[in-house]
């Protein structure tokens, strides 16, 4: 019974919803450890391993890796996302492999001025940008996301636990990281 829940709960997981409605989600007999949340992933932080890949070049010194977690409610239209976590990470090298924690209930930390969001609501995305010269600004030595070469992906409920993020330099001006 608790390998079939777990297999109902991780299809749940992957937006398979309907295959849940015939089973209930508390096994009794599980501890909180085992049974884990709605969603059939244990109790504590889940980690989401994010690859930057780029043809292979190395850094004369490490580079900052600014990777922020985006969140919104798929109810509201015209409405910004909002940063759920962000991550700076030390990079000597692309492509790498940057293991994320993500927080348990992330949904919990999306504030789009519109109150609580619902878990099955929430939606989310990574952006990236990578600061070679580690002064705060995009310039022609520094990477960001691809879009023409990524897909862009949201994720509903809650990241996944791989993804993978092309970059490409970022061209010739220089802007503040912030814009």
């Amino acid at each position: 019974m608790k390998a079939q829940l777990r297999t109902i709960l991780w299809l749940a997981a992957a937006g398979l919803a309907s295959a849940v409605a015939a089973c209930s989600p508390d096994d009794s007999s599980a501890s909180g450890d085992e049974r884990g949340d709605a969603l059939g992933r244990a109790n504590g932080p889940r980690v989401t391993t994010l690859t930057l890949e780029h043809e292979p070049v190395t850094f004369d010194q490490p580079a900052t890796a600014h990777v922020t977690l985006w969140g919104s409610d798929r109810e509201l239209a015209d409405a910004s996302a909002s940063a759920v976590e962000r991550y700076e990470i030390q990079v000597g090298a692309l492509p790498v492999e940057l293991e994320l924690n993500i927080p348990n209930s992330p949904h919990e930390r999306i504030d789009q001025g519109h109150g609580p969001v619902a878990r099955e609501d929430a939606r989310y995305y990574f952006s990236v940008t990578v600061d070679v010269g580690r002064d705060g600004k995009l310039c022609a030595s520094d990477f960001v996301q691809n879009f023409d070469r990524t897909d862009f992906s949201s994720f509903g409920e809650a990241p996944p636990d791989a993804y993978t993020i092309i970059v490409k330099e970022y061209g010739d001006r220089c802007r503040p990281l912030d814009d």
